[in-house]
């Protein structure tokens, strides 16, 4: 049995012995010792130097909040943190489950909704999980209509309306998915009629959730507390003033290559990761100066493209995950007081947006400076304008006291 806490360079022999107890195949060895090496250089980046279970489920944490990794990837991560944590916590070895991904759908809608997430990968290069998830709610109701004996050629309002009042939960994301989805076939003649009416008509409750933003005080505070004498300290500096003054994403910043930086116009050109648009940003001269200042005194001399990297051997790009956990590092140490509110590149996107606001922005700047292809996606931080909402705000008028006394009032005597 594996004890904690264990050095990192200390693990991989017990590990392997482990493995082998196991009956795993040299084959699958290799795949769990490569994915352990990247549990090791996590640690190194974020100066853990022994490991015990909650490292793990740590870094879990980071990789499957990582947008560029793999399904699969993920999958290898998970399976080598599941082994040690078990071992150490005397759980033994569980075989990981796999899950059914096939859908059970047949019929005229089982042939479209297959036709349609074909679609939403290919054409409009939805993600992996936004595909399936898409499914989940088309295979719902694939089953909703076999119960009842009807196909694609029998959907009318009632019969929407009564698959969505069926659901116990996640009704707001099914009603989005199937509006789509018939819209889709509506466009591609598949049917005669869209719905968009009856999908406009439906008003779900739902808990809106306000994003974390800081101030422009609490911005500053957390930037001016950063150490810029260290090479890290540089690095970070750079990656806190990308998100905070540019609003970029973990992802964006992660990928971010010198190629994207062009210091005659002073621009700054990137295909976004998650959305594929392309957006041109203002190179301002406190980001440029602190991404120079970075590259001359404090980014190991390599010839990595990438602007940021790991200060570890092998000193490769850093990944969003390790881009996530340093600011959220860099955010927690500022001395700002982050009770309820996350810490991380997104927080500081967030507040770039609301302050931007504040300080009377329209709407379309702020989403083209976001990357938004629509202002909807940016009227989320309308809910914390304050400022703006104060000054629509109806003062409420004065009742006269006769309207209390008069007959059949509640005070009337």
């Amino acid at each position: 049995m594996l004890h904690y806490p264990i050095a990192r360079e200390e693990l991989v022999p017990p590990f392997v012995e482990l493995l082998k107890s196991y009956g795993q195949s040299d084959d699958t060895i290799a795949t769990h010792i490569s994915s352990l090496r990247k549990l090791f250089v996590f640690m190194e980046e974020n100066g853990i130097e022994k490991y015990e279970p909650s490292t793990g489920l740590l870094y879990l944490n980071c990789v499957m909040a990582d947008p560029i990794l793999s399904r699969p990837t993920k999958n290898k991560a998970r399976a080598v943190i599941n082994l040690v944590n078990n071992d150490m916590e005397g759980k033994g070895y569980a075989r990981a489950r796999t899950k059914d991904l096939s859908y059970h759908w047949e019929g005229v809608i089982g042939r479209e909704a297959d036709r349609y997430l074909k679609y939403l990968e290919k054409d409009r290069l939805l993600s992996a999980v936004t595909v399936r998830n898409y499914g989940k709610v088309l295979e719902s109701f694939a089953v909703s209509l076999k119960r009842r004996g009807m196909d694609l050629a029998d959907v009318t309002w009632d019969v929407i309306m009564s698959h969505i009042s069926s659901l116990e939960r996640k009704r707001e994301d099914s009603l989005i998915c199937l509006k789509n989805f018939f819209i889709y076939l509506y466009e591609n003649r598949i049917i005669n009629e869209s719905f968009r009416e009856l999908f406009r008509s439906i008003h779900l409750p739902k808990n809106v959730k306000l994003p974390s933003v800081y101030t422009i005080d609490e911005v500053r505070q957390i930037e001016r507390s950063i150490d810029r004498l260290s090479a890290k300290g540089k690095r970070d500096y750079a990656m806190i003033l990308c998100a905070s003054r540019l609003g970029l994403r973990t992802s964006d910043i992660s990928l971010l290559q010198y190629s994207n930086i062009d210091w005659q116009r002073n621009e700054i050109r990137l295909v976004q990761h998650k959305t594929k648009v392309e957006i041109v940003l203002p190179l301002l001269p406190d980001v440029g100066n602190a991404i120079r200042d970075y590259t001359l005194h404090g980014r190991p001399q390599v010839k990595e493209q990438s602007v940021f990297i790991g200060h570890s051997a092998p000193y490769s790009g850093m990944t969003p995950c390790s881009v996530s956990c340093a600011l959220r590092d860099r955010i927690r140490a500022s001395g700002v007081d982050v009770s309820g509110r996350k810490q991380g590149a997104h927080a500081l996107r967030h507040s770039l947006a609301t302050n931007m606001l504040q300080n009377d922005v329209t709407l379309p700047v702020i989403s083209s400076i976001l990357g938004h292809s629509t202002t909807e996606s940016t009227k989320t931080y309308l809910a914390v304008d304050i400022k703006h909402l104060l000054e629509c705000s109806l003062e409420v008028p004065m009742v006269d006291k006769n309207f209390y006394i008069q007959k059949g009032g509640i005070l009337y005597d």
